[in-house]
């Protein structure tokens, strides 16, 4: 059976139905994506119009500091090391050293 889906807005196929399949298994063909085939009256999601087809794969899941999770750290992080200050750019300080700026900011300023 021959399948058109929509790729960036265009109207992509027909294709048979062991190609959607690879389509939906690289990627390019989501749960969300719109197809048709002759005999549907309209454009259906791929996951309502073939519940019984390969279902896509799930959408990545955020990185966190350009590291998926999960994955080992960067050369130079030990495990465990709070990485939170590389998404901004920051450097996170110790509190002695927020603590003695506290007080160098009260005194002398």
């Amino acid at each position: 059976m021959n399948w058109f889906y929509v790729d960036a807005g265009q109207q992509a196929g027909p294709v048979p139905d062991e190609q959607l399949d690879e389509l939906v298994r690289n990627g390019k063909v989501r749960g969300d994506t719109l197809i048709w085939r002759e005999g549907l009256a309209n454009w259906q999601p791929y996951s309502q119009a073939r519940p019984e087809g390969i279902q896509p794969a799930p959408p990545p899941p955020p990185m966190v500091g350009g590291v998926p999770p999960g994955a080992p750290p960067p050369a130079g992080v030990a495990p465990g090391m709070d990485m939170r200050g590389e998404v901004y750019g920051l450097d996170y300080e110790g509190l002695f050293i927020c603590v003695v700026a506290q007080l160098f900011d009260f005194l002398y300023v």
